[in-house]
């Protein structure tokens, strides 16, 4: 499933680097920019796509609200997709915010837990329980030097290649 196609039809939209629209998220303020790459494979995964887009949001939005406070560099959101090890697709979405403490890197994961002050702490375990019954994993690393990589894997159906070579 195609990036765009779970993430279209959302508010009046931002355009991405390409021209494509991508949504734009209520009550989150400032200017971000955002990048998109896509694999130059057709890759196909099971999965319910209200589920897809519901974690893709989250991502997105926590991404997002990692650069609200973010006034000394360009505010850069990138949203990537391809094939990963095992013929998984990964898809990742990278900020350049303040980034996850590396003491609380597992944490952010367990519900009810936030880093933010008004936060709930569900968007990343409800977003992990949906990957996980998707026979997916849903993971954080550091963005060096500034911010986050939520990141997620799912297995492919099948994946034609259309040009290059897997990502290993």
């Amino acid at each position: 499933m195609v990036v765009f196609e779970l993430l279209l039809g959302f508010g009046k939209g931002l355009r991405a680097d390409d021209g494509r629209r991508v949504p734009e998220l209520p009550g989150l303020p400032g200017q971000v920019e955002v990048k998109v790459r896509e694999a130059p494979q057709e890759m196909v995964v099971l999965a319910d796509p209200a589920r897809l887009q519901q974690v893709f949001l989250n991502l997105i939005r926590i991404a997002w609200e990692g650069m609200v406070d973010v006034h000394d560099r360009a505010r850069r959101l990138a949203i990537r997709t391809e094939l990963g090890k095992n013929d998984h697709v990964r898809f990742s979405v990278k900020d350049v915010g303040q980034g996850i403490d590396i003491q609380a890197m597992h944490q952010i994961f367990d519900a009810f837990y936030s880093t933010k002050l008004a936060g709930m702490g569900v968007g990343l375990s409800v977003s992990r329980a949906i990957i996980e019954r998707h026979n997916g994993r849903l993971w954080a690393e550091p963005n060096e030097p500034h911010g986050a990589n939520l990141l997620f894997s799912l297995p492919a159906v099948y994946s034609t290649l259309v040009q290059g070579s897997a990502v290993q």
